[in-house]
């Protein structure tokens, strides 16, 4: 169960939602500065856009030169979308950095969509609530 005032997040399914320049929440604990290799101390929030929704067949990019984006330490972290009514929308899973020589985490961010792999979460989150899948290999989307 969840704490009162708490409930799941909707998992994006739809490969036309998002669009460039939308804005998204990122969250983790990765660290704060790329440059400095300042570790986080708390959960950090921060909100960065969408640079390109479909930088490969599964993943998207996000803009992270002005200064917000994910970090090493992020990893697996989610990647939520806003509606309009203030609900968080889960639209990807942090990745993994592009074009960051220098490991600054000022260039673009790589997120894995949600959209691209929501037949495989659906079938996935069924078969781990099934008895026999305990200590075995789940096949992978790719």
């Amino acid at each position: 169960g969840l704490p009162d005032g708490f409930k799941p997040a909707k998992i994006n399914a739809d490969t036309e939602l998002l669009k460039t320049g939308d804005k998204l929440v990122l969250v983790g604990f990765g660290l704060t500065d790329g440059r400095l290799n300042t570790t986080a101390m708390v959960l950090n929030r921060t909100v960065t856009p969408i640079a390109d929704t479909h930088f490969s067949e599964t993943e998207f990019t996000t803009d992270q030169r002005l200064g917000t984006g994910a970090c090493r330490g992020d990893s697996g972290g989610p990647a939520y979308f806003l509606t309009p009514d203030d609900e968080l929308i889960l639209v990807g899973v942090t990745s993994r950095s592009h074009e960051d020589p220098s490991g600054g985490c000022d260039k673009l961010g790589v997120f894995t969509s949600t959209a691209a792999n929501s037949q495989w979460i659906l079938d996935t989150s069924i078969l781990l609530q099934s008895e026999e899948v305990i200590g075995e290999k789940i096949p992978q989307p790719f």
